[in-house]
């Protein structure tokens, strides 16, 4: 029933801070190194400090499109301090004569420079989370007005958190190119890009036995 729901599918293998991606999308080594530091140092703070600070992998929104359709991504604004300020579900991003354009859930247009932080669902989180989010999702399936395949999406539920103040998310830059598919059409450009990881050994010619010697 979306992403937030997946990661409340796992509470009860969670002992501590924990992240949490997609399984079929490429982050880099980077991104997950940054979120390694992050949860190192929040799990090193003083315990009963609150709000927690969790943590998203943002990527450059220019380059998470596809040149085959529209996508949506859930675009982040932060402040100067690096903390996320508000995280918005965009849908039909995509470029145009006049830029880059997309549609909120309301339906309003919005204008996008292409430099904002997106997330492609690398988060990090503290152990916190999961209590707030199973409120949220109680809210969620309760709600008269809920469609019946509407999704409880983390990006949604984390934007309400910091919102209500229960959580302070970081926005971390990721170092690396992320990359996945949206369209079918993507397939030949995403193998054509992990060939060239391949080649430069960034990434295993064999995951199976790369996982292995995990």
């Amino acid at each position: 029933m979306g992403t937030a729901h997946a990661v409340l599918a796992a509470r009860d293998a969670v002992e501590g801070p924990f992240a949490a991606c997609n399984a079929d999308d490429f982050y880099g080594p980077g991104a997950y190194r940054l979120l390694a530091e992050h949860l190192r140092g929040e799990a090193a703070r003083e315990v009963g400090r609150a709000p927690p600070v969790h943590a998203l992998v943002g990527y450059r929104l220019d380059a998470t499109l596809s040149a085959h359709g529209g996508v949506a991504r859930a675009v982040a604004w932060s402040g100067p301090d690096g903390l996320l300020a508000r995280l918005v579900e965009v849908r039909e991003v995509r470029r145009t004569d006049l830029g880059l354009r997309g549609v909120t859930a309301t339906g309003a247009q919005r204008e996008l420079t292409g430099e904002e932080p997106t997330s492609m669902n690398l988060w990090g989180f503290m152990p916190d989370v999961l209590a707030v989010l199973q409120d949220q999702f109680a809210t969620f399936l309760a709600s008269p007005h809920r469609a019946p395949d509407a999704e409880f999406f983390l990006s949604t539920a984390l934007d309400e958190q910091v919102t209500a103040g229960r959580a302070k998310l970081r926005v971390l830059s990721a170092p690396d190119r992320w990359l996945g598919m949206s369209f079918a059409a993507d397939v030949p450009a995403v193998r054509a890009a992990l060939a060239a990881l391949v080649q430069a050994g960034t990434y295993p010619a064999d995951l199976r036995a790369a996982f292995t010697r995990l």
